[in-house]
């Protein structure tokens, strides 16, 4: 969570990366834009600032611990799936949480386990996106 927040209080300060000339009207819409995209700020000098597109490819940005934490989570799940399986049977998951087999009521499949673990991969390959 600290990375996600670090990330976003980043990304929320990038408004007004602009160039360097300015106009001659006697209006500045950094600010209209900071409130109308919800920044917490408009950056002063816009040659300090940085790209959005950098501060995303950072280590601590908020695309990196996204897939990361999907991949703890399904790790998690595909065990979660095994002690509840008919081997081991170490588990008992509430039943909002499985549904019933077709040929076999009163077996219960961990159906909602097993359709959040295989979500990682769309997490990942939206991650792969933003790096390319």
């Amino acid at each position: 969570m600290k990375r996600l927040i670090a990330a976003a209080s980043a990304v929320t300060h990038a408004a007004g990366q602009r160039r360097v000339g300015r106009h001659t009207y006697p209006i500045d819409p950094r600010d209209d834009l900071r409130a109308l995209l919800g920044f917490d700020a408009v950056s002063g000098k816009s040659l300090a600032g940085r790209p959005v597109s950098v501060v995303i490819s950072r280590s601590n940005s908020c695309a990196r611990p996204l897939p990361m934490a999907m991949m703890h989570l399904s790790a998690l799940l595909r065990e979660l799936v095994l002690w509840t399986s008919a081997q081991f049977n170490l588990i008992d998951l509430p039943d909002p949480l499985c549904t019933g087999s077709s040929i076999m009521p009163q077996k219960k499949n961990p159906d909602v386990p097993e359709l959040v673990r295989r979500q990682d991969r769309p997490v990942y390959g939206a991650f792969d996106g933003t790096l390319s």
